[in-house]
């Protein structure tokens, strides 16, 4: 992704005469004015892919603190005739945590330099309102929304106005946020519940009723008892307390 951050201060500027003796410090202060203005396009382009992650994702309000850091030859680039191009070395990564930047000046001859910017953003998360134990479906009564820092969340976060309602994989304590590593898809078969049993072929539609084995998800393989037959056969689950056999 690649930002164009217009800048004020590319009209000419007017020639300064400073009293002699003063040369280095005029060579400070007119370069804390090209230095600010990089700084600040590099603040913005990160906040706009912050916020467009944000409704991408439906995040509720949250808060950002960006820090931007330039090299020192950063002071001494000379004026671009036209905005300078912000883009993300990783355009895919996250927008938070430490980003690095590749600021470009496209006049000919131009200029590029390497910069980063540091985004710390807390945000509501779900997390669990009490002790959850393996293999539950999580219930609206199983979660809250806490203000946590998600840049600490190295497994990842689920921060959207919905909250998740999928399958835990192990246990989580009260109060620790849920992550996309931690969930599974439901159960829609569970170990010794009766299921119907589809045969489907190509002029013909049977079925029959089963005794499910093993646990399994939409698209599981899973072991299945024929009641009638009293075989034991493998079947793929398709839907809620429905399996079918593969030819």
């Amino acid at each position: 992704m690649i930002y164009i951050i217009k800048n004020p201060s590319n009209r000419p500027r007017r020639e300064r005469q400073f009293p002699p003796g003063s040369l280095l410090l005029t060579l400070l202060l007119m370069a804390l004015p090209v230095r600010a203005e990089l700084e600040q396009g590099l603040v913005a382009a990160a906040t706009e892919r912050l916020e467009q992650h944000a409704r991408l994702q439906q995040w509720l309000p949250y808060q950002s603190d960006i820090v931007p850091w330039l090299p020192a030859g950063a002071a001494h680039l000379p004026d671009c005739s036209q905005p300078p191009l912000y883009q993300p070395a990783q355009p895919d990564a996250e927008p938070w945590g430490r980003i690095p930047y590749l600021i470009q000046c496209q006049d000919q001859p131009g200029w590029s330099i390497r910069a980063r910017v540091k985004v710390k953003v807390r945000l509501p998360v779900w997390v669990a309102a009490k002790p959850l134990q393996r293999d539950r479906q999580i219930t609206p009564a199983d979660v809250q929304l806490k203000s946590m820092a998600i840049h600490r969340l190295h497994r990842g976060f689920f921060g959207g106005r919905e909250a998740p309602s999928q399958r835990l994989l192990r246990n989580l304590a009260a109060g620790k946020p849920l992550y996309p590593g931690l969930l599974a898809p439901v159960w829609l078969v569970q170990k010794n519940e009766q299921v119907v049993i589809e045969a489907v072929g190509e002029s013909f539609s049977v079925s029959t009723k089963g005794l499910a084995l093993g646990n399994g998800s939409e698209g599981d393989m899973i072991p299945v008892r024929n009641l009638d037959s009293d075989q034991r056969i493998q079947a793929q689950v398709v839907a809620e307390h429905r399996v079918r056999t593969l030819h």
